[in-house]
């Protein structure tokens, strides 16, 4: 199959098919940009199961929760900030701050600075990203 193209009058060859096909791919690339979204976890309740041949003691990362009051709870069971941080520096494992949107940021930045004062190595503050 012999294929002509035609030259323009620069001297460039004229490919008529690649610009409504590079236009087509990128109007495909935002269209599932902006329709593909990724489900939010916490809108889905998941029970998950139990092992009877998992180690009791493996737990998760100890979680430290602010209200939006200011009430500081330690893995659900509300506590005073002095002790959670106690309780943070005594774990070897990640320690998690969880922050209410709606608490004061002087409460929370006051249970952050107990814990690294107790826990060189910190905790992460849990952040939700847009919206």
């Amino acid at each position: 199959m012999n294929v002509r193209r035609r030259r323009t009058s620069d001297g460039a060859f004229n490919e008529d098919g690649v610009i409504p096909l590079i236009n087509v791919v990128f109007l495909l690339l935002i269209f599932f940009m902006l329709a593909g979204r990724i489900a939010d976890a916490e809108k889905i309740t998941v029970e998950p199961p139990t092992s009877t041949a998992a180690p009791e003691d493996h737990a998760g990362p100890t979680t430290i929760a602010i209200a939006a009051d200011g009430q500081v709870f330690l893995d659900g069971v509300p506590v005073a900030a002095a002790e959670a941080a106690r309780a943070a520096a005594g774990d070897d494992g990640d320690v998690l701050i969880r922050a209410d949107g709606n608490a004061p940021a002087t409460r929370t930045l006051e249970v952050a600075a107990l814990v690294r004062e107790l826990r060189p190595e910190g905790a992460r503050l849990v952040v939700r990203i847009g919206r």
